[in-house]
């Protein structure tokens, strides 16, 4: 059991050094902006680079999420010693949770248009109750996979509820329909296509 929870504590470091890019554009593009977004609100065309703005911050995760998922592995795997190895086919699931982090800082970017936060905090509960529901629903089952998708599914309920509060707050157009089909999209196809590739160099291996 003590080496099933230090495998756990690995992988979760591991999953934060391979995905650092996506953490580190998020945390440079959103303290830019949130100094820049309230000087850029007074203009009449705020709206519409704001909506831009969202579009091009999601596009450019989905991209960067599926590069890490494809290949995040492989660097695992290179620039660690062989012990921690046998992570590397966790990195694309636990990948998923910077992601819908990121997801989550950009369509609740307006809501500190608002004049009164005090939904914030019912947002962040909300996220942690599904976290801890879906971690003990899914854990026991699916191990360190449990953990990247009950995770992922806490800042997923904060995304759905951040985004409900922001757009009460000031309506920005994200292009939710196609913005769900590309988030979709890449997630599944990043996944699908990676455990592809596992297999295909399984079989190699072994023939």
């Amino acid at each position: 059991k003590h080496s099933y929870y230090l495998t756990i504590v690995c992988c979760k470091m591991l999953e934060s050094y391979m995905a650092l890019c996506m953490v580190v554009v998020s945390s440079i593009v959103l303290n830019s902006w949130n100094a820049f977004k309230f000087d850029l609100l007074k203009k009449k065309s705020s709206i519409k680079v704001f909506s831009q703005f969202s579009n091009l911050f999601i596009l450019l995760f989905c991209f960067v999420f599926l590069i890490v998922c494809l290949w995040g592995g492989d660097l695992l795997i290179i620039f660690t010693d062989q012990k921690y190895h046998s992570a590397s086919v966790y990195v694309s699931y636990l990948c998923l949770i910077p992601l819908f982090t990121c997801l989550y800082q950009s369509m609740s970017s307006y809501i500190s248009f608002g004049e009164n936060q005090s939904l914030n905090p019912y947002i962040g509960t909300t996220g942690l109750i599904v976290t801890v529901v879906a971690s003990i629903l899914l854990i026991p089952k699916l191990s360190i996979i449990g953990v990247a998708y009950a995770t992922s599914l806490g800042w997923f309920a904060m995304n759905i509820f951040g985004y409900l509060y922001g757009q009460s707050i000031f309506k920005v157009n994200f292009q939710l329909p196609t913005n769900t089909i590309l988030i979709i999209f890449v997630i599944f196809s990043g996944l699908f296509l990676k455990n592809f590739i596992n297999e295909y160099v399984i079989i190699v291996t072994n023939l």
